[in-house]
């Protein structure tokens, strides 16, 4: 019996490294040939890392063949309109000492091993008039919500859904190409059959045992399969995303003292409105002086009108060289939406209606698992090893045996 995973990126080593150890036969089809046009800069989390408490000895492993995630000096930073905020700094406790839900907030943004039920109930009771004056500090639980959501419904007043721990030991990670190939290297020292391709189709897989893939719909298609054959697995005529990541690369000359901006920090303009276009910005310094890359969402839509993207660049523009005084911003690269989507092929990282994640988490043939970003919890490190986790988890417990006929509700949200 053999379990087939269909991976790009190295995003399913972990799970065939764990399967493997159990002994489990497995083979890895790995498709990142198919998009080695990407630059590394694309392939690392627009998000970072937020060290969860979850994430385990074994992942850690995993993830640290990639980058050593060493800790940002005071934590993840965020430039408000009230200037940056470090959230593992002294200041933030009395940016939040006014706030009589002071101890609820920090709960819910530090990270804890066991917690609370309930977390939630104090901000259901919160009236219209009180959640207006608490909105200094509540901004903080909408971004932690929203800046690694994989789906639209992540944006509504549903409470239940994931909280980064802001408050966590952050790093602002990095994926090179040479660390991809260490990856390569630590599987096969672990005796996993690997083959690396650059295309292949429905015909490829043998859907006999269980076939995970953690392709999404459009990098399966970019790859060889046809959209009758998307239809077939998950009953969609259209699966693109509905908002994506993107990237620009910014030179910034600035006589401020050298090193004295983060790695990485976010910027938000407003805390009124949505965290989204040119009003939520994730900058992370490049390794050449004086370069930064800007990752930003948008509607999956804007890759079809230039104008629009010229736009809004124009605004990131303005905003940095009004974040970072004395500043003389340029742009070395134009945001990655930008190109033609026959050269650049689908995102890295994209956000879906809740309808298609339906959709997406329950395949309609046999045997064949969505573990893609399309399903992930957050869209980061953690998200992408919760779900390979629950499936690790499904077959020890004999819940969902390899070959057998798939319960998707143990992969629900």
């Amino acid at each position: 019996m053999k379990i087939q995973i269909i991976s790009v990126y190295g995003r399913g080593f972990w799970l065939a490294s764990e399967l493997k150890k159990r002994n489990f036969k497995v083979e890895i089809i790995d498709i990142t040939e198919a998009f080695s046009h990407w630059k590394p800069e694309d392939l690392k989390s627009p998000i970072g890392v937020f060290f969860d408490t979850k994430i385990t000895s074994s992942q850690w492993a995993r993830m640290n063949l990639e980058d050593d995630f060493t800790p940002q000096d005071m934590g993840f930073c965020v430039w408000t309109p009230d200037g940056p905020l470090h959230f593992k700094s002294n200041l933030l406790e009395h940016y939040l000492s006014d706030s009589s839900q002071f101890t609820n907030i920090e709960e819910l943004l530090t990270p804890q091993k066991n917690e609370k039920k309930n977390q939630f109930k104090w901000l259901k009771k919160l009236t219209p008039f009180e959640f207006d004056e608490e909105y200094k500090q509540i901004w903080m639980l909408k971004l932690s919500r929203q800046l690694a959501a994989t789906s639209l419904g992540q944006f509504d007043e549903n409470l239940s859904k994931p909280y980064l721990k802001l408050q966590a030991d952050y790093s602002p990670g990095h994926f090179d190409w040479q660390s991809y190939k260490n990856s390569l290297n630590w599987l096969e020292e672990k005796g996993i059959e690997l083959s690396c391709k650059s295309n292949f189709n429905l015909n490829d897989i043998d859907l006999t045992n269980d076939a995970i893939t953690f392709l999404t719909a459009e990098e399966l298609m970019f790859s060889g399969f046809k959209a009758e054959d998307i239809k077939s697995l998950y009953g969609l005529n259209d699966a693109k995303p509905d908002w994506v990541w993107t990237r620009t690369r910014l030179q910034i000359d600035t006589k401020l003292p050298k090193n004295i901006l983060p790695e990485s920090f976010s910027v938000i303009e407003s805390l009124e409105v949505p965290l989204t276009h040119s009003n939520l910005l994730m900058v992370y310094k490049a390794k050449e002086e004086g370069i930064w890359d800007v990752y930003y969402r948008v509607p999956h839509w804007y890759e079809d009108d230039a104008d629009l993207v010229k736009m809004l660049e124009d605004d990131i523009k303005k905003t940095i060289e009004k974040k970072i005084p004395t500043s003389i911003v340029e742009f070395v690269e134009s945001s990655t939406i930008n190109m033609k989507h026959k050269q650049r092929g689908p995102m890295p990282y994209c956000l879906y209606s809740e309808d298609k994640i339906k959709k997406f988490k329950k395949p309609k043939v046999k045997n064949f698992i969505n573990l893609s970003h399309e399903v992930w919890p957050t869209l980061d490190w953690s998200g992408r090893l919760e779900v390979q986790k629950e499936y690790l988890e499904s077959v020890i417990n004999g819940l969902l045996q390899p070959g057998s006929k798939n319960d998707k509700t143990l992969f629900k949200r």
